[in-house]
């Protein structure tokens, strides 16, 4: 069964510097992620100032981790992507970056961005790379250099395949209210409500997300995906300047630098040599080994493989289980590769009373969640459910109420509709349940 999907191609060895070449330029990139968090003050405003975390579901021990080691993890950002660079110890490295980077991944699930759960993927497939010589030359197994370009095309399909509902197809949402949110940021006047302009990033990005993937994997239409590729990207950077608060950040240039992953190693090498270079001029990190077998993948990396594949495929679509409307709910957003699916202008105030027959009392957020936290949790049903119980903690320990009544006023405008309810003012939130596969009944629906 493994010869008819045609996997054993995957497990003979392929040349090495199509991915080599693009390791220098992944380190790159996760420089210019630390610098990105450096210039934003992450840290310190974004982790170390909230008094409250929202962590990952199964990872709240997080929160809890000290302030000497934040900093510690913080440098890591830094310091292992230059240690990256030196060959001898370049898997210690990826190993030390992909847990420093996934420790600020997991603890806060508002700067969830998509373009950070590519960073923790590709830094995970790094620790595979070793390459070895096979009839004198530098060779890698072939399923390791496809794991990058599989992974990429899912990043694209997926991000694809969101864009096919009503909204975005008939409203041009929320790219309409996006372009007028970020006018002041956009490098031309009148982009907020330039036909042209519009049309381009709705329909033009449907159509290059579904389709860059196949154009980059076929060998006829690669060069041509190629270019497209970098016009695409370095229209978006030109447009949106790298996001307001880093919502694009860094992406625009890491999905510029993995072309390198499509681009065949015999015209790499002969461009290299066009430079003045010679064929050593890229050397892969560590010492290289000989071998004399084609293949020298172990026995379980076949079903690993089929297994990482199947997830990555299947995870996405969770939100069938949960049923309409989880751009409205929040739910099933995460590494689901959702991006720019919708818009939401968000409102978000919390009361609470001892007992029915008291006033109600706002709970002021701002003394223990930043802005950026708030703005996200009003987006997302299960971030406000973690939130509530926080609260209740908190009254029991401030003010001794045992069992409070929680209401909320949270009004969002979603894809440019007019402001309403998310949930119902007067329902108390202490009695809302949650489920990881169903939809929460006391989120009111999309009007």
């Amino acid at each position: 069964m493994m010869k008819n999907l045609g996997f054993d191609k995957l497990f003979r060895r392929v040349d090495y510097l199509p991915l080599e070449i693009f390791r220098y330029f992944f380190i790159l990139t996760l420089i210019l992620q630390f610098y990105s968090f450096y210039s934003a003050k992450y840290l310190e405003g974004g982790i170390m100032a909230p008094a409250y975390l929202f962590t990952f579901q199964g990872f709240s021990f997080l929160s809890h981790t000290p302030e000497g080691l934040m900093k510690l993890f913080f440098a890591l950002l830094l310091v292992a992507p230059l240690l990256m660079l030196i060959k001898k110890i370049f898997r210690v490295a990826v190993l030390v970056y992909l847990i420093a980077f996934s420790f600020f991944f997991l603890i806060e699930q508002s700067y969830y961005n998509n373009h950070f759960y590519l960073i923790i993927l590709y830094t995970a497939f790094w620790l595979f790379y070793k390459p070895e010589k096979h009839d004198n030359k530098i060779t890698i197994p072939g399923w390791l250099l496809f794991l990058f370009q599989i992974q990429l095309f899912i990043v694209y399909f997926y991000g694809g395949l969101v864009k096919l509902n009503s909204d975005w197809l008939f409203h041009q949402e929320p790219i309409v209210t996006l372009l007028k949110l970020n006018a002041k940021n956009i490098s031309f006047d009148g982009a907020g409500c330039n036909v042209f302009i519009i049309n381009y990033l709705t329909y033009g990005g449907l159509i290059f997300d579904l389709l860059i993937g196949f154009l980059l994997f076929n060998r006829k239409t690669r060069w041509f995906g190629i270019c497209l590729n970098i016009v695409f990207h370095l229209m978006n950077i030109f447009m949106f300047n790298f996001g307001e608060g880093g919502d694009i950040g860094i992406f625009p240039i890491m999905m510029i630098f993995t072309n390198f992953l499509f681009i065949p190693a015999e015209t790499l090498r002969n461009f290299i040599q066009k430079l003045g270079f010679g064929s050593q001029a890229i050397i892969p990190p560590g010492k290289v080994k000989h071998t004399t077998d084609e293949s020298t993948s172990p026995r379980f990396a076949k079903p690993i493989l089929i297994l990482y594949l199947a997830l990555q495929l299947l995870i996405p679509f969770r939100y069938w289980l949960i049923g309409k409307d989880v751009d409205w709910t929040g739910q099933a957003s995460f590494f689901a590769w959702r991006m720019k699916s919708y818009t939401k202008q968000c409102s978000i105030h919390f009361y609470y009373q001892s007992k029915a027959s008291d006033p109600k009392k706002e709970y002021f957020m701002g003394r223990t969640i930043n802005t950026m936290q708030i703005n996200q949790m009003a987006q997302h049903a299960n971030m406000i459910h973690q939130f509530v119980q926080h609260i209740k903690k908190d009254l029991k320990k401030k003010e001794g109420i045992d069992n409070p009544i929680i209401t909320s006023d949270i009004l969002i405008a979603f894809n440019g509709r007019k402001p309403q309810y998310f949930i119902d003012p007067n329902f108390n939130l202490t009695d809302a349940a949650l489920s990881n596969f169903s939809r929460p009944n006391w989120v009111l629906q999309l009007q």
